[in-house]
Parts: C-alpha cells; structure tokens; sequence
C-alpha cells in the first residue's frame, strides 16, 4: 500500500497536517524539518541540504516506498531533492503551494514585497522571530480560516531557517517519468494563482489541480485538501 509523506513550509511544523491525515485514505507521516519538534538545532545553521537529509532519513528509517510526497510551501526548495536522492521509493511528487526558483534562483524573488523585505532584513541582521510577525502572518496564512483555526495556527508558528529562501539553492532534475502534481489555491495570498504559474513553469511543468482556500488549506478545508491528494494516491494505486 502506498503511504503519504508530509512535509511543510516555513514557520510551520508537522502540527499543521493535524487536522487532514485523519481524511487520507492511506497511513500519513508528517515530519518535522530540524529547527523545531524533536530536533530544534540552531537555524542560522542550517541549510536546504540538511532539510533533505531529515526527510530523507525519516523515508528510509520507516522503510516507505510508493511514497506520494507532498511539500508545503518552502518545502518546495526540499522535496525534489529529496525525489532526486532515493528515486526507488517515490511514485509521484506533490507541490501544495509551493515555492519553486528557477535553476541558481532565489525563492525571496519571487514573493509578495512585504515578505520580501522582511526577509531580506532578518537575514541581514540574524533577526531570530517568526517568519512573519503576527498581522503579517494572519494575512499571509489565515484568510479563509475560522477564528479557532487562526488562533490555534498563529499560536503555533515557530522560527525558520530564513537562508533558504534568500541563498541560491540549487535544485537537481526530477527523476524521469515522475508524476508531477501542483495544488493551487485560488485564495492564496503568498504564492498566489499568478505566481502559482511561474513556480509550475520553473518546475518545467505539472499536472495542475485548482482548489478553493487559502495558503494554508489543510488546515481551513483539511477534506477538501486530503480529497485532492486521495485522488493522486487512487491514480498511483490503481484503487
């Protein structure tokens, strides 16, 4: 039986699948990236190959294969490489709103300007805070979710690694014949429908699936997200 792989964006951790697994038609495993959950390493540390070897190593560990992965957001600069490194085990690959540079490119250019800057600015100065401040963040996060979903997401967002989105990282090809599936969320505010399209044409294409919600759709429409991904798992399996 084929399993499902979770891995999420920046200032997220493996909390936000909470509310979806309980919906998928096959056993989940949500990781938690380092820097947060079991493995709170320092972040000014870390780079996007450490992500790849955390969830790497949780793959292989749980010996999984006919993996449906699935990344979130940031997870997009880890989960190809991931695919790339132990191909054997992958049977399709699924961007959820997620952030795709070009070749040598940078994910912080292709972002909304007040992320953008903020970024840049902690960066610069090694500013250790949330990705986005409160405001920010319920903005960016949480415009089609209930108050209860705002709080409880807002209440949990963690610091990142904030190198990975403004440092060139280099992305390896996609293992040939690998299903490409890219989730897009009609009411994004980060990776919205436009700049959906250019991380789809940098990934080099993929089959897309429109849903209605907000950047952080598992957690304000979980059924409706874990439907869209039961979907690519019946493909995969043939039931």
């Amino acid at each position: 039986m084929s399993s499902f792989v979770l891995v999420h964006g920046g200032s997220h951790a493996a909390w936000c699948w909470e509310d979806m697994v309980g919906h998928l038609n096959r056993p989940a495993l949500a990781v938690d990236l380092p820097g947060r959950g079991a493995d709170p390493r320092q972040l000014r540390r870390l780079t996007a190959g450490d992500f790849v070897d955390a969830v790497t190593g949780e793959i292989e560990r749980a010996d999984l294969r006919d993996v449906v992965l699935v990344g979130h957001s940031l997870a997009g600069v880890v989960v190809p490489a991931v695919c790339a490194r132990i191909p054997e085990r992958i049977a399709a690959l699924v961007l959820m709103a997620a952030a795709v540079a070009p070749p040598g490119g940078r994910i912080v250019d292709l972002l909304p300007a007040p992320v953008r800057i903020l970024s840049l600015i902690q960066h610069r100065f090694g500013v250790r805070s949330p990705a986005l401040p409160r405001a920010l963040a319920r903005r960016a996060f949480c415009n089609d979710m209930s108050p209860e979903q705002a709080r409880r997401t807002l209440d949990r967002l963690v610091p990142e690694a904030v190198q990975l989105v403004v440092e060139p990282v280099p992305r390896p090809a996609l293992p040939p014949r690998l299903p490409v599936i890219y989730i897009r969320f009609t009411r994004d505010r980060i990776i919205t429908p436009d700049r959906a399209s250019v991380m789809i044409e940098n990934l080099g294409g993929a089959e897309v699936v429109d849903l209605d919600a907000g950047h952080d759709g598992m957690i304000s429409r979980p059924e409706l997200v874990a439907a869209a991904l039961n979907a690519v798992s019946r493909e995969r399996s043939g039931s």
